[in-house]
Protein backbone atom coordinates (compact mmCIF):
# COMPACT_ATOMS: atom_id res chain seq x y z
CA UNK A 1 0.00 0.00 0.00
CA UNK A 2 1.15 3.43 -0.84
CA UNK A 3 1.91 6.14 2.02
CA UNK A 4 0.57 9.60 1.49
CA UNK A 5 3.69 10.90 1.08
CA UNK A 6 4.64 8.51 -1.57
CA UNK A 7 1.70 9.20 -3.38
CA UNK A 8 2.06 13.09 -2.96
CA UNK A 9 5.50 12.46 -3.81
CA UNK A 10 3.93 11.04 -7.56
CA UNK A 11 1.67 14.57 -7.58
CA UNK A 12 4.38 16.88 -7.55
CA UNK A 13 6.72 15.22 -9.74
CA UNK A 14 4.06 14.92 -12.73
CA UNK A 15 2.58 17.95 -11.77
CA UNK A 16 5.91 20.60 -12.09
CA UNK A 17 5.22 23.81 -13.57
CA UNK A 18 7.52 24.02 -17.19
CA UNK A 19 9.21 27.57 -15.71
CA UNK A 20 9.48 26.99 -11.74
CA UNK A 21 8.33 26.58 -8.21
CA UNK A 22 5.96 29.33 -6.49
CA UNK A 23 7.53 30.05 -3.31
CA UNK A 24 5.46 32.31 -0.66
CA UNK A 25 6.67 34.37 1.82
CA UNK A 26 4.87 35.42 5.06
CA UNK A 27 6.63 38.70 5.23
CA UNK A 28 6.67 41.80 2.58
CA UNK A 29 9.60 41.83 0.65
CA UNK A 30 10.58 38.37 0.93
CA UNK A 31 10.91 38.55 4.19
CA UNK A 32 10.02 35.89 7.35
CA UNK A 33 8.94 32.50 6.91
CA UNK A 34 8.83 30.89 3.82
CA UNK A 35 7.46 27.26 1.85
CA UNK A 36 7.00 25.92 -1.44
CA UNK A 37 3.59 25.45 -2.59
CA UNK A 38 2.75 22.55 -4.92
CA UNK A 39 2.60 23.52 -8.70
CA UNK A 40 -1.07 22.31 -9.89
CA UNK A 41 -3.12 23.53 -12.96
CA UNK A 42 -6.30 23.04 -10.82
CA UNK A 43 -7.25 25.23 -7.65
CA UNK A 44 -5.79 24.26 -4.62
CA UNK A 45 -6.59 25.70 -1.06
CA UNK A 46 -2.89 26.99 0.89
CA UNK A 47 -3.11 24.71 4.10
CA UNK A 48 -4.39 25.75 7.29
CA UNK A 49 -0.70 27.76 8.68
CA UNK A 50 -0.26 29.35 5.39
CA UNK A 51 -3.88 30.84 5.43
CA UNK A 52 -4.47 34.33 5.41
CA UNK A 53 -0.48 35.15 5.78
CA UNK A 54 1.11 35.58 2.77
CA UNK A 55 2.57 38.86 1.91
CA UNK A 56 4.79 38.29 -1.17
CA UNK A 57 5.37 35.40 -3.63
CA UNK A 58 8.24 34.44 -6.34
CA UNK A 59 6.47 32.98 -9.36
CA UNK A 60 9.90 31.24 -9.75
CA UNK A 61 9.47 32.18 -13.89
CA UNK A 62 6.18 30.91 -13.95
CA UNK A 63 2.45 32.22 -13.43
CA UNK A 64 0.45 32.06 -10.88
CA UNK A 65 -2.89 32.87 -9.71
CA UNK A 66 -3.64 34.17 -6.28
CA UNK A 67 -7.03 34.19 -4.55
CA UNK A 68 -8.74 35.77 -1.45
CA UNK A 69 -11.55 33.13 -1.57
CA UNK A 70 -11.45 29.06 -1.65
CA UNK A 71 -12.07 27.82 -5.01
CA UNK A 72 -10.04 30.12 -6.78
CA UNK A 73 -13.12 32.71 -6.24
CA UNK A 74 -13.60 36.59 -5.03
CA UNK A 75 -10.57 38.74 -5.55
CA UNK A 76 -7.78 37.06 -7.81
CA UNK A 77 -4.81 38.68 -9.14
CA UNK A 78 -2.48 36.76 -12.10
CA UNK A 79 1.38 37.50 -10.97
CA UNK A 80 4.08 36.14 -13.58
CA UNK A 81 7.63 37.98 -14.27
CA UNK A 82 7.33 41.33 -15.08
CA UNK A 83 4.23 41.81 -12.97
CA UNK A 84 4.33 44.29 -10.24
CA UNK A 85 4.18 43.76 -6.63
CA UNK A 86 5.38 40.28 -6.13
CA UNK A 87 7.02 41.81 -3.08
CA UNK A 88 4.24 43.47 -1.72
CA UNK A 89 0.65 41.51 -1.92
CA UNK A 90 -0.82 44.63 0.20
CA UNK A 91 -0.41 46.35 -3.03
CA UNK A 92 -3.00 43.98 -4.81
CA UNK A 93 -5.95 43.63 -2.19
CA UNK A 94 -4.04 40.34 -1.39
CA UNK A 95 -1.96 40.49 1.82
CA UNK A 96 -2.46 38.31 4.47
CA UNK A 97 -5.73 36.99 2.55
CA UNK A 98 -4.62 34.41 0.16
CA UNK A 99 -6.65 31.51 0.47
CA UNK A 100 -6.41 29.35 -2.93
CA UNK A 101 -4.14 29.65 -5.78
CA UNK A 102 -3.61 27.89 -9.09
CA UNK A 103 -0.85 27.70 -11.47
CA UNK A 104 -1.46 29.36 -15.09
CA UNK A 105 -0.47 28.19 -18.53
CA UNK A 106 0.61 31.78 -19.62
CA UNK A 107 0.72 35.29 -19.35
CA UNK A 108 -1.35 35.37 -21.72
CA UNK A 109 -3.93 33.31 -20.52
CA UNK A 110 -7.48 35.16 -20.83
CA UNK A 111 -9.34 34.01 -17.96
CA UNK A 112 -9.31 34.52 -14.34
CA UNK A 113 -11.88 32.37 -11.61
CA UNK A 114 -14.33 34.54 -10.62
Amino acid sequence: MLSKFTIFCVLVVFAQPSHGLIKVYEDINFGGASRVLPPFKACLEVNNLWRNRISSVNTGGGCVILCEQVGCRGHCEKLYPGTASHNNLEVLGLNDKVLSYKQCESRNENRIPA
